[in-house]
């Protein structure tokens, strides 16, 4: 049996002010992961193409790929 590696996929939601990263399997799995944080925003959300990006957005779960959204900005809550 072969394992899927896990990749980034990233999102914007421009009315929060949020880039966001979420570790999963596949774009199905990263959506159903983003939806646990950031259903309230559901209709604004942008999946971003990181090929598109530009290093300023380098910063998201490198550092800390286990925090929800919330657990890194408290102001979410």
């Amino acid at each position: 049996m072969t394992s899927i590696k896990m990749r980034r996929f990233y999102f914007q939601i421009r009315s929060a002010n949020v880039v966001e990263c979420i570790w999963a399997h596949s774009l199905t799995d990263a959506k159903s992961k983003a939806a646990i944080d950031w259903l309230p925003w559901w209709s604004e959300i942008e999946w971003l193409n990181p090929a598109s990006m530009t290093d300023h957005f380098e910063w998201a779960d490198e550092d800390h790929p286990s925090l929800t959204a919330a657990e890194r900005n408290p102001n979410l809550r």
